[in-house]
This record gives C-alpha cells, structure tokens and sequence, in this order.
C-alpha cells in the first residue's frame, strides 16, 4: 500500500540493545521512466566512449611525425616552385617583347607551371605511399632514414629541368638574329 513508512530493527547481545531505524516511502510506480533513463544513459555513455575513440584515432592519424615530415618538405618543394615561377612571369613581364610575344611566353609559363606542380604533387602522393609500405615493415629508422634521403636530395629542380628545354648555341643566335630584326642593338653580345 502506497504511504510512508518507517523501518525499525532491534539486536539485544550480552545486555546490551541495538536500534536502526530506517523512513522510506511507497508510492506508484512510473511506468515506463527507469527502462526511458536506462536507454538514455546508454546513448550518452556509448556517444561519450564513440568520442573519445574519435579523438583519439584523430590524433593518432595527425600526429604521425614522419607524415608530417614528409608534408611539410612537400609544402616547401611547392613553395620553391611557386617562387620559381613568379620571378620567371617578372622576367617576361620586365622584357621588352612585343606584346604578343609576352602573351604566348605567359601561356607557356603558366602551362609549365601547372605541369611541375602536377608532377611535384604525384611525387608526394608516391613517397607518402612508399612511407606507409615502409612502416608496415616496423623499421622506424628505414623510414626516417627514406625521409632524410629524400630531403638531402632537396627542391625538385630536376623537374623544372626536364620541363625547361635547355637552349642550344644555334637557338641562341637564332634568338640574337629576332632582336635585331626588331631593332635591338646586339653587337655587344657578339
């Protein structure tokens, strides 16, 4: 029966006597409200453990040194490149070609500058890949010793080279002859 209620317990032992007493109350019982907090508890504690997972996984992932290594070189042969290419675009801008002949020598420019940085992302994408063939084997010194190769060979100018045709005596006087067809003085250069 519903009401309030009170509890009362005695012990005698060698003359001596214990009570408890205990005040508790009855009343009806809510159906439906423990099972409702009990799933919601779950919820919270499963969402909480999914998170903290989540974190840690993503720190893990992040905090990789080697990959982060390797980024920041990838970052830096971007960089060089990107700096490579706006002196050249100054160069052309500051020559004193007609017009036209700057516009076309623009448009090269800019089609080379896309092929190196295609080029230098593919090798970033190449070397992450045999980064993480080389931790699969658990050799953490083959790895960094990889990375360290890798930055000793330092900025990729060999792709700029390969894109960049080098000119050839017989391109250079035939360079010389355009000038002075234009009007340049070259004597000096002869």
């Amino acid at each position: 029966e519903e009401g309030n209620y009170v509890f009362i317990s005695t012990i005698n032992y060698d003359n001596s006597t214990a009570f408890s007493t205990y005040l508790f109350s009855i009343s009806e019982r809510a159906v439906g409200s423990f099972f409702y907090d009990f799933r919601f508890l779950v919820a919270v504690t499963l969402i909480m453990f999914l998170l903290v997972f989540a974190i840690i996984f993503y720190f893990i992932k992040t905090r990789d040194e080697i990959l982060i290594q390797l980024k920041d070189q990838h970052s830096y042969e971007l960089k060089k490149s990107m700096e490579y290419f706006s002196k050249a675009k100054e160069e052309v801008e500051k020559s004193k070609e007609e017009q036209k002949q700057k516009q076309k020598r623009l448009k090269a420019l800019s089609s080379l500058k896309k092929k190196v940085t295609k080029k230098i992302k593919l090798k970033h994408v190449e070397q992450k890949k045999q980064v993480k063939k080389l931790k699969k084997t658990k050799k953490k010194s083959a790895v960094q010793k990889q990375v360290d190769k890798w930055k000793n060979q330092g900025y990729g100018v060999d792709l700029l080279e390969k894109e960049t045709k080098k000119i050839s005596k017989g391109n250079i006087d035939k360079e010389l002859k355009n000038l002075n067809k234009q009007g340049y003085d070259t004597s000096f250069l002869e």
